[in-house]
């Protein structure tokens, strides 16, 4: 019983017996008797339940939580109390009190110690897609540890919402096999693993791989600096200035403690010409090992919340053996930097542990001793030059006891594929291919390996298009090709599905076909969809590509361009048109912020407000500008020779409103352009419409998202002789359909139509 409730009652039976001792007789007084049934005491206990009114709600979506709104109960104890009017906020508590799960059919409730049910329905939420945010923290492990999903991030996106952290998920392997927290890897190898989440009959996937070796690990906070060294076990050497091994020495010492479980600690705070030295202990040989160093990137990008890779040639050399010999690396070994990890993670982001694979090399029997030698340091946006934080160093041996390394060097074909004729819209068939396998460590046992082989895989594995004329076959890691006879039909008709990104230019600019798809379709029934053997030419037979420069005569300022098809001497083509104008084209990332002009060349000035404009790689391989927010200005320098009226201003923009999950599709909606900026020209404010809009449009094929390119017509202007500055301020963003953030828009370019 609730103390409250027991007040209450206690309170009203003394406020009882009270009036009636004022009336002096008892015996003789006018009022009624009244009957008040004994108020439980300590240890009564209640023996019944009766429901006057079931909670508002009973049928739920999965992962949404019960509610007892509405819900109405007496309680009958067994000292003959009745209680009324009790409420879902009188009980204890009840069970399941968290997110709902589909196996669910009841809610218990608990008052005073007796539990009824509540029968609810849960129904499975609409599953539409789901991947992995962030991938486990460690994705390498020797032969025996136990697997730790630490870090997993999963995003669910279900009809009725996203969910960014979805936890109800099962990792398997891709025969279904269990790999949960704890298990022991006891196979080696890369395994991918894949993330399952289930809702009602659906199920989908994303996957990350992991990879088990046998091999030795060099723990770097196995220090030996004085005294005697080691002589049957791994360990490491530090030399430098000013060096403290001491970890109670906190920030002061290079051993800073580990907040993950890849060791006992790391070495952190690297100076410029301090050096660590890896000794590798081995009983045996061992040929071609793959050389990983398991590093964080501490270079900071705290716009992003992520740590940027981190190029290993700038921060240090790289030594092998006794005699120092200096192994070459190139640009193309990174410490990868990783996103921060979740809030209550068992990681830092100063301990995002990755791999950095430094290459393969030779053990000998004995110590064998790699050295790293600090160079110099690489700085994030805080400003800060900072060396990686270091946790181990790993020489891995893949294919276990009897194949020591598993790298390919080349394949002898035993028998060819027996079917090598085939028309276009047939799948490849390798039944009949036999072949043996040569590694680079000199193992020979694979022989007469056939395509069931789950090492072997082929590309394009799928309908045969026009330009499939030879297969790539694969065999863990090396590829070879497989010419085939492939027969062509006529094409009967050729259409344009989607038009390229640009199709406005400045006279003398380069052409640009991104965004450009074709689809054919043939004589025998097959539709190409994403055809690649088209060639573009002019009305005249001229080809155009990427790049040709628009610098011709183009009546009425257009270009009527051709994708043009052949098969068999049949040609057929479909027709697109560009606009070609006498004009200025201003790149947004023709930047420059130290007033320097570009000297009659036009030229771009971004003001920020916050360090949040952000100069970013586009999806066609140039920059724009990204991230733009609220007070934040662009200035566009335009340069003109001579006044000029009645100009036609054109921004090429992306919009940042996104369709909703739900729609099944990606893509924009349209955006108001003058809920986002503020236009003036030489200072003057323009006034913009409402019906000037940032045009959405739909992704095609492996387009970005986030650089859907549309061009807008905003405005006309008068250009004065000299510079002209174009300002667009952002005053405002827009909700995102999506997930419902604020958002501007990103801009690639303005230009000024003559």
């Amino acid at each position: 019983m609730k103390n409250r409730k027991l007040l209450i009652v206690l309170t009203s039976l003394l406020t009882i017996a009270g009036v009636t001792a004022c009336g002096g007789n008892t015996t003789s007084s006018s009022r009624p008797s009244i009957s008040v049934s004994t108020a439980p005491q300590t240890g009564d206990t209640v023996e019944r339940i009766e429901i006057e009114s079931m909670p508002t709600k009973t049928t739920y979506k999965a992962g949404e939580k019960f509610k007892s709104s509405g819900l109405v109960f007496t309680a009958y104890y067994e000292n003959g109390f009745v209680e009324e009017g009790l409420t879902g906020g009188d009980c204890d508590g009840w069970s399941p009190n968290g997110p709902l799960t589909e196996d669910v059919t009841k809610v218990t409730m608990t008052f005073e110690g007796f539990s009824f049910d509540i029968d609810i329905i849960v129904e499975p939420k609409t599953l539409l897609g789901i991947e992995i945010i962030r991938e486990p923290d460690i994705k390498s492990y020797e032969l025996g540890d136990s697997l730790d999903l630490t870090g997993l991030t999963v995003g669910a996106d279900y009809e009725e919402g996203y969910v960014d952290n979805e936890t109800i998920y099962t990792v398997t392997d891709k025969d279904g096999n269990p790999y949960e927290q704890g298990k022991v890897l006891d196979k080696p190898g890369e395994i991918e693993l894949f993330v399952n989440v289930t809702a009602g009959d659906t199920t989908m996937s994303d996957s990350f791989t992991i990879t088990v070796f046998s091999g030795i690990t060099v723990q770097a906070e196995d220090i030996y600096i004085d005294g005697e060294q080691p002589v049957d076990h791994s360990y490491t050497v530090i030399t430098g200035n000013n060096l403290s091994l001491d970890p109670n020495d906190g920030a002061n010492s290079v051993v800073k403690t580990d907040s993950t479980f890849t060791g006992t600690g790391y070495i952190g705070d690297i100076n410029k010409g301090m050096s660590i030295e890896f000794y590798i202990y081995s009983d045996i040989e061992i040929k071609n090992a793959d050389l990983v160093l398991i590093a964080s990137s501490t270079r900071t990008n705290n716009a992003e919340s992520k740590m940027d890779d981190m190029n290993f040639n700038q921060l240090f050399k790289l030594y092998y053996g006794e005699e120092n010999q200096e192994v070459w690396v190139g640009d193309d070994v990174i410490i990868p930097g990783k996103a921060y990890p979740a809030a209550g993670s068992a990681t830092t982001k100063w301990t995002n542990w990755a791999d950095a694979p430094l290459g393969s090399i030779d053990i000998h029997p004995g110590f064998n001793k790699v050295k790293l030698e600090c160079i110099g340091t690489q700085a994030g946006d805080d400003g800060y030059g900072r060396t990686p934080n270091i946790d181990k160093l790993e020489v891995r041996m893949n294919d276990g006891e009897t194949d020591t390394g598993d790298y390919v060097t080349s394949v002898d074909i035993v028998s060819e594929p027996s079917k090598l004729q085939y028309e276009i819209g047939e799948t490849f068939d390798p039944s009949g291919l036999k072949f043996n396998v040569n590694y680079r460590n000199g193992y020979q046992g694979d022989t007469n390996i056939t395509p069931s082989d789950s090492n072997f895989s082929f590309e394009p594995n799928g309908p045969l298009s026009p330009v499939d004329d030879e297969i790539t076959l694969k065999y863990k890691n090396y590829t070879w090709s497989q010419k085939i006879d492939l027969t062509i039909p006529e094409v009967s008709s050729v259409e344009i599905t989607s038009m390229p990104n640009t199709t406005k230019y400045a006279k003398g600019s380069r052409l640009n076909l991104t965004g450009l798809e074709v689809k054919a379709t043939y004589e025998n029934g097959y539709v190409y969809e994403n055809a690649q053997n088209y060639v573009v030419k002019d009305s005249e037979g001229n080809i155009y590509t990427n790049d040709t420069i628009l610098n011709g005569t183009y009546p009425n300022g257009k270009l009527t361009l051709r994708a043009e098809i052949t098969s068999n001497d049949i040609v057929k083509y479909a027709e697109f048109t560009i606009e070609i104008f006498n004009g200025y084209t201003i790149e947004a990332e023709d930047i420059y912020q130290d007033n320097i002009t570009g000297e009659k060349d036009n030229y771009t000035i971004i003001t920020r407000a916050e360090d949040d404009s952000k100069i970013k790689t586009d999806a066609n391989g140039a920059t724009c500008i990204e991230s733009i927010t609220t007070g934040s200005k662009i200035d566009f320098y335009a340069y003109s020779d001579v006044a000029t009226e009645g100009c036609q201003l054109v921004l090429t923009a992306a919009s940042l409103d996104r369709y909703p999950g739900s729609e099944g599709k990606v893509g924009t909606y349209d955006s108001q352009f003058n809920k986002i900026f503020k236009l003036t020209v030489n200072d003057q404010e323009i006034t913009v419409g409402d019906d000037v809009i940032i045009k959405g449009r739909e992704a095609i094929g492996n387009e970005s998202i986030w650089f859907l390119w549309t061009e807008n017509n905003i405005a006309t202007i008068n250009l004065i002789e000299g510079y002209n500055k174009i300002s667009l301020e952002c005053i405002g963003k827009i909700k995102d359909t999506n997930d419902n953030s604020m958002r501007s828009a990103n801009i690639d370019k303005i230009d000024i139509i003559f």
